[in-house]
């Protein structure tokens, strides 16, 4: 009877500890995004024509992404129109945030067109963004 009591105590506690929940459930993809990005060019039609556009560099944030993967203004607000995915690096990850994010004021006035999933190529120092309607901008990633 006494060993038949330690393997119930055994089982329930494996049973609580397979319940508590990890604290970093970040995916570590996720975690290369984190961090201040600078936009450093952008894709626009010329003439019928893709071409790349590069943008003016000073080292200035255009970008930020917290540690949960919510993007973020310059100012460190929520975008407007903020996908609900990322497609990163060909793998389809939910924007989950851990904690409330504030919406630039002016997004109020912005009609946003739904944009379910943004795809994203990235590297610990490159950001390639693709959004919904095929326009394309690269970041580099600040220190």
């Amino acid at each position: 009877m006494n060993i038949l009591k330690q393997k119930v105590c055994l089982l329930i506690l494996l049973g609580m500890l397979g319940c508590q929940r990890d604290k970093d459930v970040t995916p570590k993809a996720i975690r290369l995004l984190e961090g201040k990005w600078e936009q450093t060019g952008h894709q626009t039609t010329q003439d019928g024509k893709e071409v790349w556009v590069a943008d003016t560099t000073n080292g200035k944030v255009s970008l930020t992404f917290r540690a949960d993967g919510v993007p973020l203004d310059e100012n460190g607000e929520g975008l407007c129109c903020s996908p609900q995915n990322f497609l990163l690096n060909g793998k389809l990850y939910p924007i989950e945030p851990k904690s409330p994010v504030k919406p630039a004021d002016y997004c109020a006035l912005v009609n946003c067109a739904s944009c379910g999933t943004v795809e994203l190529q990235a590297t610990e120092n490159t950001l390639l963004w693709i959004s919904c309607g095929g326009y394309k901008i690269t970041y580099r990633k600040l220190p």
